[in-house]
């Protein structure tokens, strides 16, 4: 089954998870991994998520921030897998972009990957 396979229709959906891709190779992923299997799904993902109009809660209030929520144990490489993807109106900020949480709290900030 594939992902649009569960949501019926265009009804508004959360999607949350561990996602074994990263949108964003430079910010989201430290890695040596230089197989062209290391992108396996994300345009998949980046499809379903524009097709549902949907933002990267996260990464909508820290745009330029590389924060990693997996890390290999020797150190070689980490990604940010776990992510949290809904439609503008229900992230934080309301939107995509602006957002303020900076320090503990809310969506992904203090601590995640630290």
């Amino acid at each position: 089954m594939t992902l649009p396979s569960f949501v019926p229709g265009s009804a508004p959906c959360i999607l949350a998870g561990d996602f074994n891709c990263v949108p964003d190779t430079q910010l989201d992923r430290m890695s040596t991994c230089t197989s062209s299997g290391c992108g396996v799904g994300t345009s998949e993902l980046d499809m379903f998520v524009k097709n549902h109009d949907m933002v990267d809660v996260w990464r909508a209030q820290h745009p330029g921030l590389s924060v990693f929520t997996w890390h290999r144990p020797d150190g070689t490489d980490a990604s940010r897998l776990d992510r949290v993807y809904s439609p503008p109106a229900l992230s934080p900020t309301g939107g995509v972009g602006g957002g303020g949480g900076g320090g503990g709290g809310g969506w992904g900030g203090g601590g995640v990957g630290e």
